[in-house]
């Protein structure tokens, strides 16, 4: 089925390819200006002349021609500044400057000439168009000013979080950075088993960033979060280059570390450097822009108190990549771009520090590969045309330091020790055909309307391998409180030898597929716009050695959006929204779906003392393979938008926006046999009161549904405000208030993992993790004389809620499951704040040659908020023969110490040497 149904996508993208033998680009590499020419009397002018000039265009500039009803289209503009001019014989020439054209962005831009008979000179037009009439999306988006002027991480990715409602990587609610889609050049580079981002652009390629999500078209799926677009940079007309070299280290860094630790949590190294060059192959035809990045940072980490000193190790992670590509303009209509991408990241100790000792770390070894050929092109003045094949191929292996070594686990203070629990090797593929036709109307249904319709068709198939491997063939979990002390266990672990866990390895081979079709129609009449859109989309999954498919559902998108022109200037603008979005495909939606025997059972023995092995079955075992609902339903999220915009000046645009969210058909696995649930009670529980617990006293019988109890809901209001750069600063700020609420707290991609046991339901409901419910942004820059700038960013944002938990041991069935002590949400952190800042000093050498230097200092204030803490209580000892007299709670020594803080203050120096 899969190949046939790849085949007939192939079949239609290349046949729509060679009946129009061009294309245009999809809106995540492109943007697009539209609008009428008219005269000074308001009348529309047919065949007048629109140039839209700019040095990010291949030969400088493209040429429309207003059609009957005076409108002219550029409906694929690469990023960047342009300027409008508008030219008809007989009537005044006029231009528009510093028209900005962002990525993803739809701008309305109408051009009225003036009287020849007063002057033949060109009219400039001085103000700028910022607000679009036409679209009612909210993107956020970060050029190539910002990029280059702002202290900011090497990770691309991370400059999501500059965007209002967004933190922690998490956008709008959503639970983690698996809901988010990510592309870089129109490939969609989401890992095809979790959804979260896969390839590891450099910064030093990034030509523009943009978040979408708000208000999406038709066209954009596969995400409940938001959509974080990428476009790298093409090279110009003129030849370009830069070497840039950073570094921090040593005594630039602060070392400090919570109370109550051992270590210190700083930057002992970091270098990073690259060589980028771009320039044209064939001038105003072939351009090419080719680049390589290399850099290695090692972190100390600090760890809980009593964690032994001869096992602690610096996290070292080297990051290699290099990228190619070539944008060659065929003509005036046609336009082919070529991208191939390595990199590969190689990372020792990863995950060291906290409760994890060096021994019981990993070597991360993920080298990728990345392509991308699309091709665009217009057709006439009434439709465009745009194909693309994308995809890319890699592994990421998480390796072990200690081979067959078991791993251990200490139940009471929580320290992993001894080696990793498991080996795990990953490979995956992923493969896209994009297709897209977009047809002009005007006066289509009524004189003075124009309809900008758009269809497409996305073919993407994927796999996934996933297997792991328990090293030493089991993994210990012992219980240092029977020890003397726990220096006594580090020592000698059998005083506290008390159980171990068998089995439970991944043997994983995943396929899966994806069709979507859409369509969508942006009509303009007057001071109004109306988009309206569908997306079709048919997700089917499977493992390679099952035939048929395990996971096959098809689903409808609609979306619907409103636009007004206030005042009929274009500088006013209020907007809703109503869409329906759903999450990418990722294997979690069915990996633990019987047919496919991927996770073996796991079986919990403890130690017998007269036998001397572990042979005493503990709770039975814990059945891995689950039944599908033949009635489940694909994980989404139905949105609400209001967006109020205004232009308050040539340069600054003001916003405030309310979302609404909801969560539906939330995917989880849940126990089906709850007649074998035996209810408790465990009396004194340590935050007052008494807390029901389930004992499950037959084996697990799974099903993988939508709970209907399961729920998570989002609001927000953001008040928002962007003086772009222009007279030497800029400035961008944000205030968000946001309430999110529910109890469905998933990890992975369109998977919860809280309702696996019925206690999973108890204290669920409240205040969600990681979101603050007040954050304030702001960014700003601004040039000083002697060519020096200085830029910063702050922010300050409430404290995240958790809840406290116990683990419950002695169940027989459902052995060891955490139950919430608490409502959900019921503690806080501290409320933090962030201020990073950057001096540049520019030296001109002559020429185009130039050197700047500069000084990023992050985290300026050192702050040293927690920002998590062991929220483990401890556990609750549970005596089936002597319950409650024989049961009882037992408090970690390690409840509340610290596991993360807020990054110290880092200072990093930098140079670039460009031409």
């Amino acid at each position: 089925m899969r190949n046939r149904r790849f085949a007939f996508v192939v079949v239609l993208a290349l046949g729509l390819a060679l009946q129009a033998l061009p294309a245009a680009a999809q809106g995540t590499t492109s943007g697009s200006v539209r609008g009428t020419v008219v005269d000074a009397q308001g009348g529309v002018l047919p065949g007048a002349t629109v140039i839209a000039r700019s040095e990010a265009l291949i030969g400088g500039r493209q040429v429309a021609i207003t059609n009957a009803q005076g409108v002219y289209r550029f409906p694929s503009l690469a990023p960047g500044m342009y300027e409008i001019e508008a030219q008809l014989s007989g009537f005044q020439p006029v231009m528009q400057q510093n028209v900005q054209v962002g990525l993803g962005q739809n701008l309305e831009l109408d051009l009225m000439l003036g009287d020849i008979t007063i002057s033949d000179e060109i009219v400039v037009m001085a103000d700028s168009v910022q607000v679009s009439t036409v679209s009612n999306s909210a993107n956020f988006n970060l050029a190539g000013d910002f990029i280059e002027r702002q202290p900011l991480s090497r990770d691309p990715v991370s400059l999501m979080n500059y965007a209002p409602g967004i933190q922690n990587d998490q956008a709008y609610g959503a639970p983690s950075t698996y809901q988010n889609a990510y592309n870089v050049d129109g490939v969609d580079v989401s890992d095809p088993e979790l959804g979260s981002q896969w390839v590891l652009p450099s910064m030093d390629w990034v030509q523009e960033v943009q978040v979408a999500g708000l208000g999406a078209d038709a066209e954009y799926g596969g995400f409940t979060g938001a959509v974080v677009n990428l476009i790298t940079k093409s090279g110009g007309n003129e030849f370009h280059g830069d070497v840039r070299a950073y570094y921090s280290g040593g005594s630039l860094n602060s070392d400090n570390a919570p109370p109550g630790v051992e270590g210190t949590s700083s930057v002992d190294s970091d270098l990073d450097a690259s060589l980028s060059l771009g320039g044209p192959a064939i001038k105003d035809q072939l351009w090419y822009f080719v680049s390589g990045n290399q850099r290695q940072r090692v972190v100390e980490p600090f760890f809980v108190a009593d964690a032994p000193l001869g096992d602690r190790e610096d996290s070292d992670r080297t990051e290699s990549r290099v990228l190619a590509k070539l944008t060659w303009q065929l003509n005036d209509s046609n336009k082919a771009v070529l991208m191939v991408d390595w990199d590969d990241v190689v990372h020792d100790y990863r995950g060291v520090g906290g409760l994890d000792l060096a021994s019981a770390s990993e070597r991360q070894e993920s080298p990728n590969y990345v392509y991308n050929v699309s091709w665009e092109a217009l057709i006439g003045d009434a439709s465009f045309l745009s194909a693309k094949l994308t995809g890319y191929t890699g592994s990421d292996d998480r390796l072990p330091y200690f081979g067959d070594t078991p791993g251990r686990n200490d139940a009471e203070s929580g320290f992993a020790w001894q080696n990793r629990s498991t080996t795990a090797l990953k490979d995956v593929d992923r493969v896209a055909l994009d297709a897209a036709w977009s047809l002009f109307a005007d006066s289509l249904l009524a004189d003075g309307d124009s309809h900008d319709f758009k269809f497409g068709v996305v073919y993407e198939g994927f796999t996934s391998d996933y297997v792991t491997t328990r090293n030493g063939g089991f993994t210990y979990f012992d219980d240092s409180w029977y020890c003397d002390s726990l220096d006594d266990y580090f020592a000698d672990p059998f005083c506290g030898v008390f159980s171990s866990d068998w089995e439970g390895e991944w043997d994983l081979h995943g396929e899966m597929d994806g069709l979507h079709l859409y369509a969508q129609d942006s009509l303009h009449f007057g001071r109004f716009a109306v988009n309206l859109g569908v997306r079709y989309s048919q997700y089917t999954g499977t493992f390679k050695d099952v035939s048929g498919t395990v996971y096959d559902e098809s689903m409808l998108a609609p979306r619907a959006g409103f636009v007004w022109d206030l005042f009929g200037s274009g500088e006013t603008a209020l907007k809703f929204h109503y869409g329906r979005y759903h999450e990418g495909m990722a294997i979690t939606l069915y990996d633990r779906e019987g047919s496919g025997d991927a996770l073996s059972d796991t079986i919990y023995l403890d130690y017998n003392f007269d036998t001397g092995a572990f042979d005493i079955p503990a709770g039975g075992s814990v059945n891995a393979r689950a039944t599908m609902d033949p009635a489940i339903g694909h994980p989404y999220v139905d949105q609400f938008v209001a967006t109020l915009e205004h232009q308050l000046s040539r340069n600054m645009l003001l916003g405030i926006d309310y979302i609404h969210r909801e969560t539906k058909d939330i995917n989880s696995m849940v126990v089906s046999n709850l007649d074998d649930y035996e209810a408790l009670v465990a009396p004194d529980n340590p935050f007052g009161g008494d807390l029901p617990f389930f004992d499950l006293l037959d084996e697990q019988q799974f099903l993988i549904t939508n709970p209907d109890a399961a729920t998570r809901e989002y609001d927000s209001v953001a008040l928002r405000a962007r003086k772009r750069y222009a007279d030497g600063w800029s400035l961008d700020g944000s205030l968000v208030w946001s309430d999110l609420t529910g109890n469905a707290d998933y990890g992975l991609s369109g998977y919860v993992g809280d309702f696996e046991d019925l206690n999973g339901f108890t204290n669920a409901d409240g205040r969600l993790p990681f979101n603050s419910e007040w954050v304030f942004k702001v960014s700003a820059s601004v040039d000083l004389p002697w060519r020096v700038m200085l830029s910063g960013f702050y922010q300050w944002r409430s404290g995240e809620y958790w809840t406290p938990y116990a683990r419950f041991d002695g169940l027989f069935f459902n052995d060891r499951q955490p139950i919430y002590l608490t409502g959900r949400g019921s503690e806080q952190y501290d409320d933090r704040q962030v201020l990073d800042l950057r001096v540049h000093k520019e030296f001109s050498l002559g020429g185009d040659l130039a050197l700047a230097l500069f000084i990023d200092a992050f985290n300026v204030l050192d702050s040293d908020t927690i920002t998590a803490v062991n929220e483990r209580w401890g556990f609750y000892d549970y005596d089936y023969r002597d319950h409650p007299d024989g049961s009882g709670w037992a408090e970690s020594s390690t409840y509340l110490s610290p596991l993360a803080i807020q990054t110290p203050r880092e200072v990093r120096i930098g140079a670039r040497f460009s031409w």
